[in-house]
């Protein structure tokens, strides 16, 4: 999805994606992990024609590997997690100013208790110039200025400019007991598909009738707040829309 490659017209991305990536698993593409069915891996020969076929465009750095391999031309970039000193690692992605996809991952499957860090300078300083990227997965690094909404539990806020985000498909914010209110505009992000819980809140807050163009919607949904709703007019709108 995020790469572009998902052009069906009337159909849900994520509906097409999935029948695409059942097609792969009967066709052998992809396989089941051996240790657990709700994963899979990739034979080690069409792992080695992916490569080929990336060619240049496509390096995994691992631990053995001198972070000086990381060229300018790399679009897609893979990194083997350490627990600690990945700092120098990630300041080598500078050199790569075009990546469209970076993800860590890890050797061995992980245990719940597993945790990496990473420098709130990567965060801050690094990955705002990546202005190329469209996949990101920092999954099961300790970060504390939130990147990942779910289970952030000291988030009290969200930024009023996340309503700028218009493509925006996905916004999971459950298990944030701190977070009490939500900026208008909101209802602008029409292309979400996600959307846990939404705050009805007062003046420049979140209406409800702001719901009434987030019809792709699917999924729980909380919503907190109704109190604050001062006009049934508002209920109404998003029923008949």
């Amino acid at each position: 999805m995020a790469e572009g490659f998902l052009h069906q017209p009337d159909r849900l991305m994520e509906s097409f994606g999935g029948e695409c990536f059942e097609e792969l698993v009967s066709r052998s593409f992809f396989q089941y992990a051996t240790n657990n069915k709700s994963r899979y891996s990739m034979h080690d020969l069409i792992n080695d024609l992916a490569r080929t076929v990336a060619g240049e465009f496509f390096f995994m750095l691992d631990a053995n590997d001198q972070d000086g391999a990381i060229g300018q031309k790399f679009h897609h970039l893979s990194i083997i997690r350490e627990y600690y000193g990945a700092h120098k690692k990630f300041k080598a992605l500078q050199r790569a100013r075009r990546l469209r996809t970076f993800l860590a991952t890890s050797v061995n499957q992980l245990n719940y208790w597993d945790r990496f860090y990473v420098s709130n300078k990567v965060l801050i300083e690094l990955l705002p110039q990546m202005k190329f990227l469209r996949v990101l997965s920092l999954a099961n690094y300790k970060i504390t200025e939130s990147l990942l909404l779910s289970g952030c539990r000291l988030l009290s806020s969200l930024p009023n400019t996340i309503v700028k985000l218009i493509n925006l498909r996905h916004l999971d914010i459950s298990d944030t007991p701190k977070l009490k209110k939500m900026p208008s505009g909101l209802g602008r992000l029409t292309d979400l598909r996600t959307l846990s819980r939404v705050i009805i809140g007062g003046s420049g807050e979140f209406r409800l009738s702001d719901l009434k163009d987030l019809v792709h919607l699917r999924g729980l949904l909380s919503i907190e707040g109704l109190h604050n709703v001062k006009d049934v007019l508002h209920a109404k709108e998003r029923t008949y829309n």
